[in-house]
């Protein structure tokens, strides 16, 4: 019988790599970085990992290397997971926006894992809705799993809500699959919410579906167990939730209980309904040691004993010199990130803290050009970026695939204060641009493979045209990591002569450290160009992806879900809006022809 639940859980999400899980970017951030450079930025108060064990819970918020008082972290190593350290995935799967764990021993990183709080359908009722006191329309509500999702385009409140295969608010509907991140917040009723950091539109269930992806967070209520199977289930916002004897509990020496704030992932009927659990995660510190800290929504009354509690986290505030150390004269509901040490019982006690509003507001992304279209139009680290006419960029060289730059700005233009929406980040500075990346920098440079040795774990990596390689070379020599993760194909499609990949990982002295190694359909050439993201406004032979308008015909275009030699000129069942593809199409007049379309899985 099928389903389409591994479809929606491999996903509409960029390869966008080397993240800068930059947790805010905070007074500074802990830098995880790949060999020194590229990496992981997470907002820290305290130097979270610089030493011993440590834990960091936020949102990724830029791509690049971003240290704290010169401190980095390798960030090499790690492995990456979806929700559980059962479900590995490509460092490239990280989306900005996404809301991310990150475990570190000794100062370096050992697991990062990213946790959607809402996997589902938009649901009808009650309807997506603008707010009312907005009159730009750019922020509503709506609801997916019988929890309410709030957007946010105010960067004193919180990161700003980034759109993935959609533009705004207003193209989300009724029954469309979406996936959100976001922080999980209590009203002053008492109930559970998302502020929505990122929102990315997913295939649709196919038509011979009778279950789909579900996910969802908040606050536990009705615990009961069934008496002939022994199981537990409970209700969220009045979605049951029912636990199995294959559930994994990823909370430790923590017993289930109502009031609780989880995150559950698992499947649910076509059109939403009780959720069987594959993982739940209580959110909270017991057992955690370490620094420990966390971004989220600042609730009062709620964390017991101490009167606060951050995503479902009871914190400790009570420290001297916290308010006055940050100019705020009491301790009120909103975005904050806090840093501390947590007790047995799983206080976070803090040592320091901020208010997100004292936070920089733009967004930072470090790397190398993929997609370029036009200096509007252009991919870096899979985040789709727009230089308007006004921004100044270095004289030379002219913006291109595989240069290396670095970009600041806001999903939409946001600015502090500002409004504004999109799937895109519009820049308000380019301070670099070089052929040649800085030592230690993470790139993604497309191109085919040669000269491969499995034992070795290398191959040569040869220049697509239309392509930018440092120094001018048109070959670059590569090395695979040992926690490698291939995406679109397994690794013996590395021995296929001349099979084309994009690859992910760190640049020194002429030689790539690969981490990730994505298969695509066909290398661009010099009368073809590539893209990847979202699949949107599929309507007969015409689609977009990134806002590029295209085309593809039955039985020209070539489809491949692993790309492993056996590709389609017959359209495929994933080939839907929500799908998350590599494209490759002919250069000339709007729209494109699609040569290639690949699935990323």
């Amino acid at each position: 019988m099928a389903t389409t639940s591994n479809l929606l859980l491999a996903w509409a999400r960029r390869p966008a790599a080397w993240l800068v899980a930059a947790v805010l970017p905070l007074l500074g951030a802990a830098t995880l970085s790949s060999c020194g450079g590229g990496a992981v930025a997470l907002a820290a108060l305290g130097g979270v990992g610089t030493g011993g064990t440590g834990l960091t819970i936020g949102t990724v918020v830029a791509f690049g290397s971003v240290g704290v008082d010169g401190q980095e972290y390798d960030s090499e190593t790690p492995k990456y997971y979806q929700n559980s350290d059962t479900s590995q995935v490509a460092a490239t799967a990280v989306g900005l926006g996404d809301r991310m764990r990150v475990e570190t021993s000794g100062g370096s990183p050992v697991a990062m894992t990213v946790e959607p709080s809402l996997i589902g359908e938009v649901q009808s009722s009650p309807a997506p809705a603008f707010n009312p006191t907005d009159t730009t329309n750019t922020t509503g509500t709506f609801y997916v799993n019988g929890v309410k999702v709030v957007t946010n385009f105010d960067a004193t409140k919180g990161p700003i809500t980034f759109y993935v295969g959609l533009t705004k608010f207003a193209d989300l509907t009724a029954g469309m699959m979406v996936e959100v991140h976001g922080l999980f917040g209590v009203d002053a009723n008492g109930n559970g919410y998302i502020q929505a950091t990122r929102i990315v539109q997913l295939p649709a269930p196919t038509s011979d579906a009778t279950t789909m992806a579900g996910q969802i967070t908040g606050i536990v209520s009705g615990l009961t167990t069934d008496s002939s199977s022994g199981q537990q289930r409970f209700t969220i916002d009045g979605t049951t939730v029912q636990l199995t004897s294959t559930t994994a509990l990823l909370t430790s020496g923590v017993t289930l209980a109502d009031n609780q704030v989880v995150n559950v992932s698992g499947i649910q009927p076509v059109g939403g309904g009780t959720i069987t659990a594959a993982t739940l995660r209580i959110h909270s510190l017991v057992g955690v040691s370490g620094t420990v800290q966390v971004e989220g929504l600042l609730a009062t009354g709620t964390g017991g004993a101490t009167g606060y509690a951050l995503d479902g986290i009871p914190v400790d505030l009570s420290a001297s010199g916290l308010l006055g150390a940050n100019s705020l004269t009491s301790w009120i509901p909103g975005a904050y990130v806090v840093t501390g040490t947590p007790d047995a019982a799983g206080v976070l006690h803090a040592t320091a803290a901020r208010a997100y509003g004292s936070l920089p507001a733009s967004v930072s992304l470090k790397g190398t050009i993929t997609g370029y279209v036009s200096h509007s139009n252009f991919l870096v680290r899979g985040v789709l970026v727009n230089v308007p006419s006004g921004v100044s960029l270095p004289s030379t060289p002219a913006l291109a695939n595989g240069i290396y730059v670095e970009i600041t700005g806001n999903p939409g233009g946001v600015t502090t204060g500002g409004t504004g929406q999109g799937d895109e980040i519009v820049a308000t500075g380019v301070t670099t641009a070089s052929a040649v990346p800085p030592a230690g920098a993470t790139v993604d440079y497309l191109g085919t493979v040669g000269s491969y040795s499995p034992t070795g774990g290398t191959f040569v990596l040869n220049e697509g045209s239309g392509t930018t390689y440092p120094s001018g070379a048109n070959t670059m020599n590569v090395t695979l990591t040992s926690n490698v993760v291939y995406v679109n194909g397994p690794a013996s499609n590395l021995a296929t002569g001349n099979a084309a990949v994009e690859v992910e990982g760190t640049y020194a002295n002429g030689l790539l450290t690969v981490n990730s190694v994505t298969f695509l359909g066909a290398s661009p050439s010099s009368s073809s160009s590539e893209t990847q993201g979202v699949v949107t406004g599929l309507n007969g032979g015409n689609f977009s992806v990134n806002g590029v308008p295209l085309t593809w015909s039955s039985g020209a275009t070539t489809f491949c879900q692993q790309c492993d030699g056996n590709p389609t000129t017959t359209v495929p069942s994933w080939f839907v809006n929500g799908a998350n593809v590599s494209v490759n199409y002919t250069n000339g007049s709007p729209p494109y022809a699609a040569s290639t379309i690949s699935l990323e899985n």
